[in-house]
């Protein structure tokens, strides 16, 4: 059915044993032999606004499948279990022409950002640090997976993964893994971002596979590891 024209605003969603704030579409799928991405049009233009959430076991805040999200001002911290598991603080997979700006995001299991298989989206003036897991000792502060004409700008990512590594942004042509997303990733624009990371281990920027179309200009490293990094 549609679900559209919601507003989720100012709620404080913590200590839950599995999502904190979840708005999903009706994605089915997601294995090599079955890939699906949407439908973008069962949720729509809907607003997830100035939330608090956490400690919740699983995502922080998941709006996947959507159309015309916006997802912005929420304070996502300490979510995910930390063991072998990799949620988000924010999860905006699969989400379309969608925007996700403005948020805090730290201390949660494995990802701060999710927006694997994201089309046509915008990821600006985000506060993301400190996101990755203790048992895996690993995770990324943005990840943008399968991702199409998305847009992440203007930032701040610092000490995202773990001591043995993980990256502050990290973008891959396929994203296979448990999403089986059908999309390869292609024009990508990763700009004016300020990437900070805690030791040697940790990579700034993480580009696999030469997806095509990929703007990367204007961009601010510190203390990561040249392996990979930009």
């Amino acid at each position: 059915g549609q679900f559209s024209n919601c507003t989720i605003l100012r709620n404080n969603v913590s200590y839950n044993s599995g999502n904190g704030i979840s708005l999903t579409s009706g994605v089915t799928g997601g294995s090599s032999s079955l890939p699906t991405n949407g439908p973008y049009s069962t949720i729509s233009n809907c607003h997830i606004v100035a939330n608090l959430v956490e400690h919740n076991s699983a995502y922080g805040i998941i709006m996947s499948g959507g159309y015309g999200i916006e997802i912005d001002s929420n304070t996502a911290s300490y979510n995910g279990t930390g063991r072998s598991s990799e949620f988000a603080g924010i999860n905006s997979a699969l989400c379309k022409k969608c925007e996700v700006h403005d948020n805090v995001t730290r201390f949660n299991d494995f990802y701060g950002l999710d927006t694997g298989g994201a089309v046509q989206t915008k990821i600006t003036n985000n506060i993301v640090t400190n996101n990755g897991n203790s048992t895996i000792r690993s995770g990324n502060g943005i990840n943008c997976g399968a991702c199409e004409e998305v847009d992440i700008s203007d930032n701040l990512l610092e000490s995202n993964g773990w001591m043995e590594g993980g990256a502050q942004i990290h973008v891959v042509t396929y994203d296979g893994g448990s999403s089986g997303f059908s999309i390869a990733a292609r024009d990508i624009r990763i700009n004016h971002n300020r990437l900070f990371c805690a030791n040697s281990n940790q990579l700034g920027l993480l580009v696999l596979s030469d997806p095509p179309g990929m703007v990367i200009e204007d961009n601010r490293t510190e203390g990561c590891t040249a392996f990979n990094g930009y």
